[in-house]
């Protein structure tokens, strides 16, 4: 869109330009300016090319300038874009070293699990709550990209289900550690899902 009005501007600006040249072109053929001169003291005359001339020094400044604020927010835009990939891919990543750790049995059952107390509920354990939280450090971030519309809402909308899905996960593998055949479809489509949105960010 604001390539599209800059453009615009620019073709307005040819148009005044080829427009003063036809005046100019007539003034001179039917002899006008002899005339005007008779009448119009050359100060006077002065005067007025010499606003003509600073109005168009103006609008084209005017142009340039805009222009080199269009490219500012270009790369603007696609350094946030950068900013927001890497931050989503750090995230999932972190996602999946945290869902590959959990699929060590001997770290899950002598590391993890008995420094949770499952009278508590998941948000009450230090443990379980750094698990689900720690690949989400950058939530804020992200979220404030998301609002600058760097990325389609769809990635937004697959972030959160991520989200979900993870630390339901999580919640489930703790839980059920000497059950894995009871989470393993879970593990399969966190997986499955975490990789598709790899795939997204790359194809991006």
């Amino acid at each position: 869109m604001k390539k599209d009005n800059f453009i615009l501007k620019i073709l307005i600006t040819i148009l005044i330009f080829l427009i003063l040249i036809v005046i100019t072109i007539l003034m001179d053929f039917f002899n006008l300016f002899s005339t005007i001169s008779c009448k119009l003291n050359s100060s006077f005359l002065e005067i007025i090319i010499n606003n003509i001339i600073i109005i168009m020094i103006f609008i084209i400044t005017y142009f340039l300038i805009d222009k080199r604020n269009m490219k500012k927010e270009e790369e603007k835009k696609k350094n946030q874009e950068y900013v927001l990939k890497q931050l989503l891919v750090e995230t999932y990543t972190e996602c999946k070293k945290t869902i590959k750790l959990l699929d060590n049995n001997e770290i899950l059952s002598k590391y993890i699990v008995p420094k949770v107390d499952f009278n508590k509920t998941d948000f009450d354990n230090v443990v379980v709550t750094n698990l689900k939280n720690s690949p989400f450090k950058n939530e804020n971030t992200i979220l404030d990209l998301f609002k600058e519309g760097i990325f389609s809402t769809i990635h937004l909308h697959n972030y959160f289900r991520i989200k979900s899905e993870y630390q339901g996960y999580i919640s489930i593998r703790i839980t059920f550690f000497d059950r894995e055949e009871l989470t393993k479809n879970s593990r399969i489509k966190i997986n499955k899902d975490l990789d598709l949105e790899f795939k997204y960010l790359i194809d991006e």
